[in-house]
């Protein structure tokens, strides 16, 4: 088996400290682990699904590429050059559509993308704010916090109000507690009570918007917002 499989200029796989691993440049970035799931030959819900919907599905898990060496699938034994292989393959092909982060899970699709933009590589730097935004439309919510986790730093104000309308509470809550601009407004007014007690204690939250919240329904609310006032003034 080859020690190392060249995926392109910046990156390769190695098999690292017993696991798969992407180096970036020469520098151990990010390890790998396959999904896991039982599906339907001729699924149509297959047909448009990205690697996070299918993550979503019941019964999906995820193994470290470790933990499938020695695996028996149709009576062949997976080896450690099997897994290097097919993880690679996986990466190849990301590559080769583009960069397009529904060809793998958010995960893994959204740190390598911004590492790469980083260390220069130049398609993508085209495409990283494009992935970005058009995920952020389709408002999946493990996506959503993938990307607030590690993109947070790159997302501009359309991409943080975009999120404070997310359908799922969760991310309205990691919104309320990162973002630094005007979604906080729009967020006092939440029909969610934790999402709001959030943004009464966060202390980027304008004054207009805990004016707003100090006559909120619920105490707890009210508390942050007089906490989150007092602190102001020290």
């Amino acid at each position: 088996m080859k020690d190392k499989l060249v995926i392109n200029e910046h990156m390769d796989m190695r098999w690292h400290e017993g696991k798969p691993r992407i180096f970036i440049d020469d520098e151990p970035f990010i390890q790998c682990a396959f999904l896991v799931i039982s599906v339907t030959k001729g699924d149509p819900s297959l047909a448009d699904a990205s690697v996070d919907d299918l993550a979503a599905r019941p019964g999906a898990s995820v193994l470290e590429g470790k933990d499938t060496v020695g695996m028996v699938v149709e009576g062949h034994p997976i080896t450690q050059a099997d897994v290097m292989w097919a993880f690679a393959s996986s990466i190849i092909g990301w590559v080769e559509l583009g960069y397009n982060t529904n060809a793998l899970g958010a995960n893994l699709a959204f740190p390598l993308l911004k590492e790469l933009a980083r260390v220069g590589d130049p398609k993508a730097k085209r495409v990283l704010e494009g992935e970005i935004h058009d995920r952020l439309k389709g408002d999946h919510a493990n996506v959503s916090l993938v990307i607030i986790d590690t993109c947070g730093d790159l997302l501009d104000e359309e991409n943080w109000l975009m999120l404070a309308r997310s359908k799922h509470t969760i991310v309205r809550w990691k919104v309320a507690r990162n973002t630094p601009g005007p979604a906080l407004a729009r967020l006092a007014g939440d029909a969610d009570e934790d999402v709001r007690r959030i943004v009464a204690w966060n202390t980027n939250t304008p004054g207009p918007a805990l004016a707003r919240l100090a006559g909120d329904a619920d105490v707890d609310v009210r508390r942050e917002v007089a906490r989150n006032t007092s602190m102001s003034r020290q």
